[in-house]
């Protein structure tokens, strides 16, 4: 797996003290760490959800490709394209628009 600049560790993540830790500098650290779990937790919710709906849209493009595949294989059955004969589907024209 890469490491990208998340993987780099900062002054945060790095437990620095100056001397013992006090009862106050305590409940700082555990407050502190209680809302960036709360804030994690919101977050891997919304990956969580992003990835469902990702994973409906990939099924649902999927499914129309497989529709456009079959119209292409009958739009081509039809023609005769696979007797040999040259396909009867219209041909695009080229002109030049000015603006």
């Amino acid at each position: 797996m890469q490491k990208s600049l998340g993987d780099i560790k900062t002054l945060r993540s790095i437990n620095t003290h100056r001397g013992p830790m006090t009862v106050e500098a305590a409940f700082l650290q555990l407050n502190g760490l209680a809302k960036e779990k709360h804030r994690l937790e919101k977050e891997v919710q919304f990956w969580e959800r992003k990835s469902r709906q990702i994973r409906k849209r990939l099924k649902e493009i999927g499914l129309q490709m497989e529709s456009f595949k079959k119209i292409a294989a009958f739009a081509t059955e039809s023609s005769g394209a696979k007797q040999g004969q040259p396909s009867s589907l219209k041909k695009w024209k080229e002109m030049t628009l000015n603006y």
